[in-house]
């Protein structure tokens, strides 16, 4: 056995690198260090940016899907208001009939004014601003005329002429510049 210890020590010691096995070995542990060390940091790197990448995409899916359901309530919005709106003009032609009908003396159009504002809220505001010497009856002949009643019924309404009628649609064009070939109506019903 002890010659089995000799033998290996006397290997062992003859056992010597030359410096360029030396040389290899160094350039194949420098690079295998270098290796690592950039694969340490490429590896979480890039394992980042494909997380972002996702991140942006559930980002972007989920504000899309947050504007398809603004999107949807506006719609279910306007459709309610067009109904109300619908409903509220269907209204007011029921109250202007049941004004026709009723007792010349007995017309009440304050609640009828209340109706139309509430129906065509910003009407009276824009045709204040096509003209501003506009006096009330102007504007009370405007919401007639807007609901396009004919001359007889806006003067059993107002309990004036019909040539009266006439006479205050002719100011009204005059206050409002408006040609002999502009269509009083479709004016007012565009406010």
């Amino acid at each position: 056995m002890e010659s089995i210890n000799s033998d290996w020590n006397t290997k062992l010691m003859e056992f010597t690198i030359n410096t360029d096995t030396w040389f290899l070995i160094c350039v194949f542990f420098i690079s295998a260090m270098a290796l690592y060390m950039v694969l340490f940091i490429a590896i979480p790197f890039f394992k980042r940016r494909e997380q972002l990448g996702r991140i942006k995409d559930k980002t972007s899916r989920s504000q899309q899907l947050v504007e398809e359901i603004e999107k949807r309530q506006q719609q279910q919005t306007l459709t309610q208001q067009e109904l109300n709106i619908e409903r509220l003009e269907t209204d007011l032609l029921k109250h202007i009939k049941a004004l026709l009908n009723s007792n010349p003396d007995s017309i009440n159009l304050t609640t009828f004014y209340a109706d139309f504002e509430k129906v065509y809220p910003n009407f009276k505001t824009s045709l204040k601003a096509k003209s501003d010497n506009l006096s009330a009856n102007d504007v009370k002949l405007s919401a007639f005329l807007r609901l396009n009643l004919s001359t007889k019924d806006i003067a059993k309404l107002q309990n004036i002429t019909p040539d009266s009628v006439n006479k205050a649609r002719y100011r009204l064009r005059k206050k409002l510049e408006l040609n002999k070939n502009d269509n009083l109506f479709h004016i007012l019903s565009e406010l």
